[in-house]
């Protein structure tokens, strides 16, 4: 029980540090308390960088099989 209160404590604090530290283009999460906002500006930070990452490698996977005319992909 006391690893999962940790684990839900710390998990919270890392996504409220994550939400203060990023500025979003879009308006803040509509969520009440401040500190609730914080963690879920954080959670939604994580869930953006999750989805651009699957949407980048979705855009390798096809450019290397041929399944879909993409735009030349930039080269680092």
């Amino acid at each position: 029980m006391l690893v999962t209160v940790s684990f839900v404590v710390v998990t919270a604090a890392l996504l409220a540090a994550v939400g203060r530290a990023v500025v979003l283009p879009i308006p803040d999460p509509d969520v009440d308390p401040p500190f609730a906002r914080t963690i879920a500006k954080g959670a939604l930070v994580v869930w953006l960088a999750g989805q651009a990452h699957a949407d980048r490698v979705e855009a390798y996977i096809d450019a290397l099989s041929g399944r879909r005319a993409q735009p030349a992909l930039p080269s680092r």
